[in-house]
Parts: C-alpha cells; sequence; structure tokens
C-alpha cells in the first residue's frame, strides 16, 4: 500500500458509525438548505465498497438522504468540505 494513502481499517462499527455521522454533520454545515433537518439519530447506512449510503431507519434505500464515496470515511474533514461545496456550485 502506498504510504501516502490515508485508509481507515477498524473493525470496531462504532468507528464507522461515528464517522458516517460526522461526514453528515459536515454535509448539514456546509449545505444547510439540503442536509439541515437531518436527524442522525434515526438514520441507517449501507456501506458497500463504493459508497455510503444513508436513509432514515423506518425509509427504504430507494430514499435515501444521503450518499457519498466509501473512500470519504478516510479523508480529512475540510477534504470533504471542499467536495460538498464544490459540488453545491454545481448543483
Amino acid at each position: 500500500m502506498e504510504e501516502n494513502k490515508r485508509i481507515v481499517f477498524s473493525t470496531d462499527t462504532k468507528v464507522w458509525i461515528n464517522r458516517i455521522i460526522e461526514i453528515l454533520e459536515l454535509h448539514k454545515k456546509c449545505y444547510p438548505e439540503k442536509y439541515g433537518n437531518i436527524d442522525t439519530n434515526k438514520t441507517k447506512s449501507y456501506m458497500s465498497k463504493d459508497k455510503i449510503i444513508v436513509a432514515y431507519q423506518e425509509e427504504n434505500w430507494e430514499s435515501a438522504i444521503c450518499e457519498f464515496p466509501t473512500i470519504w470515511l478516510s479523508l480529512k474533514d475540510d477534504e470533504i468540505a471542499k467536495i460538498i461545496l464544490s459540488d453545491i456550485k454545481r448543483d
């Protein structure tokens, strides 16, 4: 593995869940018009090799409230915020 890659490896599910919630909070902070009302206490997450899908517990996965690449789990917050803000400009 290349040294410059910051990949998070953990078998502790709480670590993954906490990081997903942190990323959702970044979405809320950077794009409150779209993500400001997300209640992270009522969400569920699906993680694949390529992406993470977040939906409310009572909803199905097709009603996702947020999706982002799995690689974001290993990025720093400021890097994620830049991506979110650049996506806002494209919308």
